[in-house]
């Protein structure tokens, strides 16, 4: 495991979307997914470990978790309800470490003000 499964994920045209998920949060955040979310059962340390990544191809998945050295049980495809062109940031989250769990949760409680300008009145 010389090599972060995020990198493996990026160089086989997949990228995590979030770590430690379940079938129900995937179905609960389904209108926010892209259709080509998949659901990733593995066994990392003796123990089941769920990951949402999305990718075109389940063999990319299966190549990039393989390769990080872990033991992938199941991939289950069948979530999410945006094209997955229209989708963004994706890669962004994946990469600062702020998987979508996070990012929905600042979403639904920002909020917007406008820039106060200073000088005289």
């Amino acid at each position: 495991m010389t090599k972060d499964l995020v990198e493996l994920l990026e160089a086989n045209e997949a990228s995590l979307l979030m770590q430690e998920t379940s079938h129900e949060e995937l179905r609960d955040l389904d209108s926010d997914l892209p259709t080509d979310t998949h659901l990733v059962r593995y066994e990392k340390d003796f123990q089941i470990m769920f990951d949402a990544v999305r990718a075109y191809k389940m063999a990319d998945i299966f190549n990039a978790y393989y390769d990080a050295g872990f033991i992938v049980q199941e991939i289950r495809r069948g979530y999410g309800r945006i094209k997955p062109k229209l989708f963004q940031n994706s890669k962004s989250i994946a990469r600062t470490g702020i998987f979508l769990k996070n990012f929905k949760i600042h979403r639904d409680n920002e909020h917007f003000s406008t820039p106060t300008r200073q000088g005289s009145h």
